[in-house]
């Protein structure tokens, strides 16, 4: 009798070979690429401490230049800023229609 030996055919070769592709793409796909972005984000996360801030302002905000105080007739109230109006209310003593009035009522209030 003899023997014979039998090698692995071609269909078993493509079989292992398809096997290991589809371990090495899977191991890549699930592990390495998720592996490398924590890396990055890791990586950059020190940086935030070190950006740059604003510096601090104590200064307070520049007070409504008004119009200087003139004997011109009520009617030159009209071309000024409804925040402009609202001041001269509350030096009136209008102080809630200071606080939300219209245009029209302030010019209302302030031409009586």
């Amino acid at each position: 009798m003899k023997r014979t030996t039998t090698t692995a055919g071609p269909d078993t070769i493509t079989a292992a070979l398809a096997i290991a592709y589809e371990a090495g793409r899977l191991i890549v796909r699930d592990l390495l690429i998720p592996l490398l972005a924590l890396c990055i984000t890791l990586a950059t996360l020190h940086r935030e401490r070190t950006l740059p801030t604003l510096p601090a302002t104590t200064t307070a905000a520049a007070p409504l230049a008004l119009p200087p105080a003139t004997t011109e007739p009520v009617q030159a109230l009209g071309h000024l800023t409804v925040v402009q109006l609202r001041q001269l209310a509350r030096e009136a003593g209008h102080k809630q229609l200071a606080r939300s009035g219209r245009k029209a009522d302030l010019l209302a209030a302030l031409e009586a």
